[in-house]
């Protein structure tokens, strides 16, 4: 008897190191296969250059296939001053062609998209294609500060008609503070308070760790296929940061700390200095907000309340929006917020906007749902234009 136990025992204990084994291989696998695109294929790094050209930070003459996030190859182009364009641009617009400098950081450069799947692209060819004329330089800058800092240097000499300029809700804060205010080192270690946590009793770490793991095993999300909450950029999960670079959970809370209200001073500041130095080479400034995942689909954020263990009723998710367009309205700015369009959309087509595993930029239908979002705002201002 104490025989056969000892076999089923070791059977049991064979099979359960063989199962750990294969799926220990499989996991490896997995991670592999992830990476090896990007052995293949360059990045969308690849083609951004460490100081900005006459076209923005994308390097001059970038004629290759880059990676997307699906692992694919996807053309990527920029023209001899480094602007996202195929077409060249002279230092004056052609006659009787309106000329919209679209300026933003990794979201607006078209992160791994194709060339012809940005929203600047699918603005321009929509509103050639209603009769506008209208042509659309394409420059990467790393925020709103180090746009202003390079329309100062090179931009402005292509003579834009008007700049539109985007403001990403979460890194654009931390970025534009830390170099107004020098802000870095404090919001870096600046943690969203205890109370706008569930409490981190053994049984909820518990499941935070059940509901980790659905995400970062690469097995159990092959199996299980989860949504994914917005990624840290921090690394900092069980105990996030108010102003971490990706998500900018802190920019939400309904009653935020001193640090999370200076960032939102200091991009106020920024922005009514921008619209007011180019109002004096009078060119008009177009501010487009770019909202996080989390915002625009429901689910993403039930996801980020687990994996970051927030409580909800300490957020407004309407919040910077809602204060930034209250600022433009009273200093007389054009703001364009495509956040009720790109959500509506979402509902209405079913199709997921942002790419999977918690990244916070847009897909390409994402892109798409931007540009319809703020078309006939553009076409408004357009028009305002060629009355002048």
């Amino acid at each position: 008897m104490k025989t056969k136990s000892r076999e089923r025992a070791f059977a049991l204990i064979t099979v359960s190191l063989a199962v750990f084994v294969c799926l220990l291989i499989t996991e490896g696998v997995l991670r592999l296969m992830e990476k090896l695109p990007q052995k293949l294929y360059l990045d969308y790094g690849d083609a951004v250059d460490q100081d900005y050209n006459p076209g923005g930070l994308f390097k001059k003459d970038f004629d290759e296939e880059v990676i997307d996030f699906y692992g694919k190859p996807v053309m990527m182009k920029t023209n001899s001053a480094g602007f996202r364009n195929e077409q060249e641009f002279g230092v004056n617009p052609p006659g009787g062609t309106v000329r919209v400098m679209s300026i933003g950081d990794s979201f607006g450069g078209g992160y791994r998209l194709g060339q012809t799947q940005t929203y600047t692209y699918l603005l321009e060819k929509e509103l050639n294609a209603l009769g506008f004329k209208v042509e659309m330089p394409l420059a990467l800058a790393e925020d709103p500060y180090g746009a202003l800092n390079y329309l100062r240097r090179t931009g402005l000499s292509y003579h834009p008609d008007a700049v539109l300029q985007g403001i990403t809700i979460g890194n654009d804060f931390l970025t534009v503070t830390s170099s107004v205010s020098g802000m870095w080192k404090r919001l870096s270690e600046l943690k969203l308070t205890p109370e706008c946590q569930i409490p981190k009793t053994w049984w909820n770490l518990t499941k935070w760790w059940a509901n980790y793991g659905r995400f970062h095993v690469r097995v159990a999300r092959l199996i299980l296929k989860p949504n994914r909450a917005i990624a840290s950029y921090m690394g900092q999960y069980r105990e996030p940061l108010a102003m971490d670079g990706l998500h900018g959970l802190g920019l939400f809370l309904k009653n935020p700390p001193a640090e999370v209200e200076k960032a939102y001073e200091d991009l106020f500041n920024l922005i009514r200095q921008y619209s007011e130095e180019l109002k004096k080479k009078n060119v008009p400034v177009w501010f487009v907000v770019f909202p996080q995942r989390f915002q625009v689909q429901a689910e993403d954020w039930q996801a980020a309340i687990k994996e970051y263990m927030l409580k909800p009723e300490c957020f407004d998710l309407e919040k910077p929006n809602r204060r930034i367009m209250q600022f433009c309205e009273k200093e007389g700015l054009a703001c364009f917020d495509p956040t009720p369009g790109m959500r509506q959309r979402r509902i209405t087509e079913g199709k997921k906007l942002y790419f999977p595993r918690g990244d916070m930029h847009w897909n390409p239908d994402g892109n798409r749902a931007l540009a319809l979002a703020i078309l006939d705002d553009l076409k408004g201002k357009i028009r305002q234009l060629k009355s002048r």
